[in-house]
C-alpha cells in the first residue's frame, strides 16, 4: 500500500496563511540560494560582455570604387547614429523588475510566497540566460549595426584590395577605423538584438504567468479585459524592439533572431518553474524540489501522479475556485502510488 497525502498538500506547500517568522524559515535559505545564482548569472553576463571581441579583423565590409574614383561604402551601414529611444537600464527595469511587481500585486490574491519567489527569480533567471546568450552570439559572431561607417570614421589609406585583377572592389577591416576602439566594437555586435531578447523572455514568461492565473486558455471564454492584460507585455516588448529599428541600432534581421531566442527561453523558463505551459488544471502550479528517497515525502514538486489523479487533480482546483467566496475547502484524500 502507498502512502495516504491529502490532496491540498499535493497542490500547495502553504495552503495556511504563513506568518512572517513561518516565511523566513521556510523561506530564506531557498530566497539566499535563489539570489546568489541570479549573481552568478549576473556575472558570467558582465565578464562575456567586456571580454575583447573575437577576432574583430575577419569581419570585413565591402568598399567600391566609383567611375568617379570615389570609394562607396554599402547603404544599409550609412545610417547616422542616433541615441537609444530605450536605454539600457529602462530595459533592465521593463524587463526584470516590471515583471517582478506584477507579480508580487498578484500576491495580495494569491498569498504564497512560493509563488512568489518562483516567479519572481523565474523571470529574472529567464532574462539573464537571454542575456548570457546574446552576448556569446554578439562576441563570437555579431555583426555590423546600421550606423558602423559613422562609428568607424574609415581610414580610406588603409584599405585593402584583395584582388589584384580588379580594382573596383576593395575591403575594410576594424583596423581601418580611426573612431573610438570601444564604440567600433560595440558597432560589431550587431547579432543579435538584445533589447529585443531581454524583452520577449520576460513578456513571454509574464504572459504564461497571467495565463496560468487568470486562466484564460482553459475551457471558458475569457473577459476582454483579461486578454488585454495577457498581450500587454508581448505588445510592450514588440514597441521595445521595434524602437531598436527606427532608431537604426539594429538591422530587422537582427532583431527578428532576438525575438526568435527571448520567445524560446521565455517558454523553456516557464516550463522549468512551472507544472505545464497552457494545461490549464497545472500551469499555475509552482514547482518544487523533493529528494524522493527521504521518507516518501510529497510529489507536488514533480508530480509524478497517474493520469486519474492529475484528473482529480484539476477538478480540486476547479471547485476551489467556486467555494473562493465562501472561504472553505474540504480536506480531499488522495492514494499516492506505491
Amino acid at each position: 500500500m502507498g502512502s495516504t497525502h491529502r490532496l491540498s498538500d499535493l497542490t500547495s506547500l502553504e495552503f495556511s496563511k504563513p506568518t512572517i517568522i513561518t516565511f523566513i524559515r521556510n523561506h530564506a535559505a531557498a530566497i539566499f540560494r535563489d539570489w546568489v545564482r541570479l549573481w552568478v548569472l549576473c556575472g558570467m553576463a558582465a565578464v562575456i560582455h567586456s571580454i575583447p571581441i573575437y577576432k574583430p579583423d575577419n569581419r570585413i565590409v565591402p568598399v567600391y570604387l566609383g567611375p568617379s574614383g570615389q570609394f562607396t561604402f554599402p547603404t544599409e551601414l550609412l545610417y547616422p547614429k542616433k541615441a537609444a529611444l530605450v536605454s539600457t537600464s529602462i530595459c533592465t527595469f521593463l524587463t526584470g523588475i516590471m515583471p517582478s511587481l506584477v507579480m508580487t500585486l498578484f500576491q495580495i490574491k494569491i498569498q504564497s510566497a512560493l509563488d512568489w519567489r518562483i516567479g519572481t527569480t523565474g523571470v529574472m533567471k529567464a532574462v539573464l540566460v537571454t542575456t548570457i546568450i546574446s552576448c556569446c552570439l554578439k562576441h563570437f559572431v555579431g555583426g555590423f549595426r546600421p550606423h558602423y561607417i559613422e562609428v568607424c570614421q574609415p581610414d580610406l589609406a588603409l584599405l585593402t584590395n584583395l584582388d589584384a585583377s580588379s580594382n573596383t572592389t576593395w575591403w575594410m577591416s576594424p583596423s581601418a577605423c580611426t573612431g573610438n576602439e570601444k564604440a567600433v566594437h560595440e558597432a560589431l555586435r550587431g547579432l543579435p538584438s538584445g533589447h529585443a531578447a531581454s524583452a520577449f523572455s520576460a513578456a513571454v514568461f509574464l504572459s504564461l504567468y497571467l495565463n496560468g492565473k487568470l486562466k484564460l486558455f482553459s475551457d471558458f471564454a475569457p473577459r476582454t479585459l483579461s486578454l488585454a492584460g495577457l498581450i500587454t507585455p508581448l505588445l510592450l516588448a514588440s514597441l521595445m524592439s521595434g524602437s531598436q529599428y527606427v532608431t537604426h541600432q539594429h538591422h530587422a534581421h537582427e532583431i527578428l533572431v532576438g525575438i526568435l531566442i527571448g520567445i524560446v527561453i521565455g517558454i523553456c523558463s516557464y516550463r522549468l518553474r512551472y507544472a505545464a505551459i497552457f494545461d490549464f488544471r497545472y500551469n499555475h502550479i509552482p514547482l518544487t524540489k523533493f529528494s524522493s528517497a527521504i521518507d516518501d515525502p510529497p510529489t507536488f514538486g514533480n508530480l509524478r501522479l497517474p493520469n486519474d489523479e492529475k484528473r482529480r487533480l484539476g477538478q480540486w482546483w476547479a471547485r476551489l475556485s467556486e467555494r473562493e467566496e465562501d472561504n472553505t475547502l474540504d480536506d480531499v484524500e488522495l492514494e499516492s502510488p506505491s
